[in-house]
């Protein structure tokens, strides 16, 4: 029965390990993008302008 106990255990830990991989996967992703994004705000942003 422990033995049992611990083997679903760690099929728990296997998987969340798994998604733990995935979500850091997607986290690295948009993470790229937003930086992207940031990138091409900074190019498109207008040139600041002195009013005499």
């Amino acid at each position: 029965m422990l033995n049992r106990k611990v083997e679903k255990l760690q099929a728990t830990v296997a998987q969340q390990q798994q998604e733990l991989r995935m979500l850091m996967a997607q986290l690295k992703e948009q993470a790229a993008l937003i930086q992207k994004v940031s990138a091409q705000l900074e190019i498109n942003k207008p040139a600041a302008r002195v009013v005499k």
